[in-house]
């Protein structure tokens, strides 16, 4: 049996017990999303809201209607887990703030096939790495300089500073120009 096959059949179990034949939206919703995990769908509210609850002009920031949902499916399965899946070796879980189904074997308790990153982390990471970047420039600069070494500073501005021509400075994206007319007598 292949991956995609047992995850199927996971879903069939779950679909078909008790917690979610109360529920036809709860059962549709958790079709939907195992489904698009199977096949590598990445899974977005708007996208919910369209094709599970066919709400046409679906705007997540004024209806909270898939949030609910998602939350109620993530509790029946809790409820399920808790009862008649309680043996089941591979359990199906939607990590909090996702919408993307993870499957966990019950016994290892680790995440079979793809598992969702928590994108606070990565941001954690790349403004960490960032900062070190920073802070190494800085600390190169400030070796420099106190060797002596004035090319640590101004190499930048040394150009700009030693031109006898105009200068015109730009920071930003818009740039305004305008020029002043005198009158001649």
């Amino acid at each position: 049996m292949t991956e995609k096959e047992s995850k199927l059949k996971v879903l069939n179990k779950v679909a078909e017990s008790k917690v979610c034949q109360s529920s036809k939206t709860t059962k549709k919703l958790l079709c939907f999303l195992v489904e698009a995990s199977i096949n590598n769908r990445e899974v977005k509210e708007f996208t919910i809201g369209r094709e599970v609850f066919d709400k046409k002009d679906f705007d997540p920031a004024e209806d909270s209607s898939v949030r609910v949902y998602v939350s109620n499916l993530r509790k029946r399965l809790e409820e399920y887990y808790r009862e008649e899946g309680a043996n089941d070796a591979i359990k199906i879980d939607i990590p909090k703030g996702h919408y993307e189904v993870v499957f966990v074997d019950a016994g290892t308790k680790q995440a079979i096939g793809k598992q969702v990153t928590d994108k606070r982390l990565s941001y954690a990471l790349w403004v960490a790495g960032s900062l070190i970047v920073v802070l190494a420039g800085l600390l190169m600069v400030s070796l420099m300089r106190s060797q002596g070494n004035a090319y640590a500073y101004d190499f930048i501005w040394d150009e700009f500073n030693s031109s006898t021509s105009p200068k015109t400075l730009i920071l930003g994206n818009d740039f305004f120009f305008f020029k002043e007319k005198r009158k001649t007598r």
